[in-house]
C-alpha cells in the first residue's frame, strides 16, 4: 500500500518550538518556522501544508517550505489515500508517492514523504506532507507529531486573527446599515452601506446584494456598488441573477467562474424564518485564498443576515400593528356606516317607490316632469351610494362559489376596453393559466376589480400603460392580483389613507371617496389582503392576495 513502519531517526529541540510558538510573530512567519522544523525533525528537504475546503471537496496548498511558489492547481482530490488519515495520530511514511497521490508528489520533487493529519479546532481538515528520501525512524515521527500538534496552533491563531479582523471591519458596516435602516425600517438604504462596506472587506472589484421577493418569486438587485447599470450585463446561465438566486439554494459560500478574467464569490443571506438573498463579491480571487476567503464569507453572510432579517422583523411587526390599527378604525366605522345605511335606506326607497308609482300614473304635469326624473335619477343615486355603503360595511348578503380570477378580469378588462382605446392606454394581461380558483361573489369581486381599474385608468389619464397580472403565491397559498399603472404614482401623504372611506383626491363633486375603501371591504370580506405602493420603474401597483380554493385546482 506504500505505508512502511517507521525507524529510528531525528531529534526535536524543543527550545525551538517553544520560541516559535510563544513569539508574537505573524502568522505566517510561524508556519514558516513550523516547516523548518518539520524538515529538520525527519531529515527532509521540502514541505507543505494544504486544506480541504469546507465541504471537504479538494485540498489546496496554503503554505510550504523548500518547494518555491505555492501551486495554484488542486493538490489533493477527494477520496484519495490522505484522506484516510486522522487528526492527532503518528505521522506515516509513503514510499511511493507519485502512484498514490503524484500532486503532491510533483510539488515536494520528491516520490516520498512522512504525511499527518493535523489536528485544531476548525472545520477545516488539513494535512502536512514532509519530502525526504529515507524512512524516518519512531523518535523523529513523533517529533513531527509534536509539531504537526503545533500546525494545529497556528492555523487556528492565524484563523482567530481573520475572524478578528472580519469582525472589526464589520461591526462599523453594521452600525452604518442598523442607523440607514432604523427610521424607517426600510432595507433600501441600509443595503447600500452593506455593499459597500462588504466590497471594501474583499477588496473586490464590484459587489451586490439580491434580495429575495417572495411575492414575485425573484431575486431583485438591493444594491450595487456601482448602481444598477450592469444589473444582467453578462447574460446567458452565469448571469448575475441566475448565480444569485442558485446561491439562495445553497448553505454555504462559493466560488465561481464568472467570465476569463473574474470570479463571483456567492454569499447565500439565510434568516431563521425566511431566505433573505445573496451577495455577489466580483474579483480575481487566487485559488491558494479559497479556503479562508470561504471561511471568512461565511462568517459575513451569518451576521449580515442576522442583521438584515432583525430590520425585516421589525418592519413585519409595524405593518401588522398598522394593519391591526386600520382593522378595528374600519371595522368600528363599518358599524357606524351601517346603521346609518339602514336608516336612510328606508326613506329613500319610499321617495323612490311614490316618484315611480306617481309617473307611472302620469300624476305629473308636463313641464314638471323633467325635473321630476331629476329628482329620481339623483334618488337613485342616493340609494345606490346607501348600498356601496352596506358591502362596505360587509352587511350585503354574498354567495360565495368557485370563481375563476382570470375570467373575472377578462370581463373587467372587456368593460373598459372601449375607455382604454379612446384614451390611447395600452392594456397588457399576463395571467397565469393554471391559476387555482378562489371561492366568492362574483359581482362582488368584479365591482372591487373594476375600481381599480379604473382607479388606475384615472391616474393615467391618456396615453400610458396598465399590466394586469396574475399568479400563485404558493407560499401564501394564495391567488395574486397585481394591476400596475404607468401614471405619477402615490404620493405618501396619499398611501397611508387610500383605502379610508370618504378619503379622496378628487375635487368636490367628482368622487365620493367610496371605491377603493368598497374594493378594501370586499377583499376583506373574501379573506384577502390588498396593498398599494410605488413600483419601482414609477406608477403606482395594486396587489390583492386571495385565498386559493386548493382542493381543485381550475
Amino acid at each position: 500500500m506504500g505505508l512502511q513502519c517507521p525507524v529510528p531517526s531525528g531529534e526535536l529541540s524543543q527550545a525551538a518550538l517553544i520560541q516559535a510558538l510563544s513569539s508574537q510573530q505573524p502568522t505566517g512567519d510561524l508556519l514558516r518556522a513550523l516547516h523548518r522544523l518539520a524538515i529538520d525533525a525527519v531529515g527532509g528537504r521540502s514541505s507543505i501544508l494544504f486544506q480541504f475546503d469546507a465541504a471537504g471537496r479538494e485540498g489546496r496548498a496554503t503554505s510550504g517550505e523548500g518547494i518555491g511558489p505555492l501551486p495554484n492547481e488542486t493538490l489533493v482530490p477527494p477520496g484519495s489515500l490522505l484522506s484516510m488519515l486522522v487528526p492527532g495520530g503518528m505521522p506515516v511514511f509513503v514510499s511511493n508517492l507519485r502512484q498514490t497521490v503524484p500532486s503532491v508528489a510533483s510539488a515536494l520533487e520528491t516520490n516520498s514523504a512522512a504525511i499527518a493529519a493535523v489536528s485544531g479546532l476548525g472545520a477545516h481538515f488539513s494535512w502536512i506532507a514532509v519530502g525526504c528520501d529515507d524512512p524516518p525512524g519512531v523518535r523523529a515521527l513523533q517529533d513531527l507529531a509534536t509539531i504537526v500538534l503545533a500546525f494545529g496552533i497556528a492555523i487556528d491563531r492565524g484563523r482567530a486573527e481573520r475572524w478578528m479582523v472580519v469582525h472589526q471591519h464589520l461591526r462599523p458596516i453594521l452600525q452604518g446599515f442598523s442607523a440607514a435602516a432604523a427610521p424607517t425600517f426600510d432595507l433600501d438604504g441600509g443595503l447600500q452601506v452593506l455593499c459597500s462596506g462588504v466590497n471594501s472587506i474583499f477588496d473586490a472589484d464590484r459587489s451586490s446584494i439580491w434580495v429575495h421577493d417572495r411575492t414575485a418569486r425573484k431575486m431583485m438587485l438591493g444594491a450595487s456598488t456601482d448602481g444598477d447599470a450592469h444589473n444582467d450585463a453578462t447574460m446567458g446561465p452565469r448571469n448575475r441573477r441566475t448565480i444569485a438566486a442558485a446561491a439562495l439554494r445553497r448553505d454555504l459560500p462559493d466560488i465561481a467562474d464568472f467570465d476569463s478574467h473574474v470570479k463571483v464569490l456567492s454569499i447565500p443571506l439565510k434568516g431563521q424564518r425566511r431566505a433573505l438573498g445573496a451577495i455577489l463579491i466580483e474579483k480575481a480571487f487566487p485559488q491558494t485564498d479559497a479556503a479562508d476567503v470561504l471561511e471568512q464569507a461565511g462568517e459575513v453572510g451569518r451576521q449580515v443576515s442576522s442583521a438584515v432579517e432583525h430590520v425585516l422583523l421589525f418592519s413585519d411587526v409595524l405593518q401588522a400593528r398598522g394593519k391591526l390599527a386600520d382593522a378595528e378604525k374600519l371595522s368600528a366605522l363599518g358599524q357606524f356606516v351601517a346603521g346609518i345605511a339602514h336608516e336612510l335606506n328606508n326613506p329613500l326607497q319610499s321617495v323612490l317607490g311614490h316618484l315611480e308609482l306617481l309617473r307611472t300614473m302620469g300624476a305629473f304635469p308636463k313641464p314638471i316632469r323633467p325635473d321630476m326624473q331629476r329628482i329620481y335619477r339623483e334618488a337613485d343615486r342616493a340609494a345606490q351610494i346607501v348600498r356601496t355603503l352596506l358591502v362596505f360595511s360587509g352587511s350585503r348578503g354574498s354567495q360565495h362559489r368557485r370563481v375563476s380570477i382570470n375570467l373575472v378580469l377578462t370581463r373587467v378588462l372587456a368593460l373598459r376596453a372601449e375607455s382604454f382605446r379612446a384614451r390611447g392606454i395600452v392594456c397588457v394581461r399576463e395571467f397565469d393559466r393554471r391559476l387555482p380558483r378562489v371561492k366568492g361573489d362574483p359581482p362582488l369581486l368584479q365591482q372591487a376589480l373594476l375600481n381599480v381599474v379604473q382607479n388606475a385608468e384615472q391616474a393615467i389619464g391618456n396615453d400610458g400603460r396598465i399590466v394586469v397580472r396574475t399568479t400563485f403565491a404558493s407560499e401564501a397559498g394564495a391567488v395574486q392580483i397585481d394591476i400596475y399603472d404607468s401614471g405619477p404614482g402615490i404620493p405618501d401623504s396619499v398611501r397611508a389613507r387610500i383605502f379610508e372611506p370618504f378619503f379622496t383626491t378628487k375635487d368636490v363633486g367628482q368622487g365620493t371617496g367610496l371605491g377603493l375603501a368598497m374594493v378594501h371591504g370586499i377583499i376583506q370580506e373574501h379573506g384577502g389582503q390588498i396593498s398599494a405602493s410605488n413600483a419601482a420603474e414609477g406608477g403606482a401597483l395594486f396587489s390583492i392576495q386571495l385565498p386559493a380554493d386548493l382542493e381543485r385546482l381550475g
